[in-house]
């Protein structure tokens, strides 16, 4: 009685795997964005979120400056412009392959 379910089992298996069709491949999608969007949230924010610590020794104008400061020097230490083969052909961060030198302030890993 096994060996008659066996035979049944490999013969469905048969007919599935024998379609004669060519495989369907999806067509390729853009996985960037190419085009320049608006920021849905621009800076700054300022939000207050439930249990999280804000310095209480600084002024919001101090702490807005402070984090576009950062940016700042980030834009011209990490960003660098597509010599035209990067996907999407704006600008890339450079990492010089330590695995995350660039990235502290972008949302790769959210």
């Amino acid at each position: 009685m096994k060996i008659k379910h066996y035979f049944i089992l490999l013969g469905i298996l048969l007919i599935g795997c024998s379609n004669s069709n060519d495989p369907v491949r999806p067509s390729p999608v853009k996985d960037f964005i190419s085009e320049s969007i608006e920021a849905s949230k621009p800076f700054p924010q300022a939000l207050s979120f439930a249990n999280c610590i804000k310095p209480n020794n600084l002024t919001q104008e101090q702490i807005n400056a402070d984090v576009q400061d950062y940016y700042n020097y980030w834009f011209k230490k990490y960003l660098r412009t597509s010599n035209g083969t990067t996907p999407g052909g704006g600008s890339y961060v450079s990492m010089k392959g330590t695995g995350g030198d660039g990235m502290e302030i972008t949302t790769s890993e959210a």
